[in-house]
């Protein structure tokens, strides 16, 4: 497993669309930023290979509920797993205190080409 591409994001609970009154943020919130993270990495992905790319796998673990009053910090990486061009994105979503993260979301994307198989 080679490692290509890192990015690091903090997502606050203003522009994540947090409401008064809300003590966590939503599932669909947390689920609407992996996918925005993902599909940035995967256009990235596609712009340095050249070619198109199709999801094989997801695997998605949310781990715990993210209070409201903590920004988002999520964090995603690209792998190239092997010579036949499958890559793997992961996806990590961390709610920040004053002291600690603790992981809220995971989601893992393995892509082949969509030429393999031809």
């Amino acid at each position: 497993m080679i490692h290509l591409l890192e990015k690091t994001r903090v997502y606050t609970p203003e522009t994540l669309g947090v409401g008064d009154g809300e003590s966590q943020i939503s599932l669909l919130q947390v689920l609407t930023v992996i996918e925005s993270e993902f599909k940035e990495q995967l256009e990235e992905l596609r712009s340095i290979r050249g070619k198109d790319l199709k999801i094989k796998d997801v695997e998605l673990q949310n781990q715990m509920p993210a209070p409201a009053g903590n920004p988002l910090v999520v964090r995603s990486y690209v792998y190239k797993l092997d010579k036949k061009g499958g890559y793997e994105i992961r996806v990590f979503v961390h709610s920040r205190s004053k002291k600690t993260e603790n992981r809220v979301a995971k989601a893992t994307y393995v892509l082949t080409p969509i030429d393999a198989d031809a």
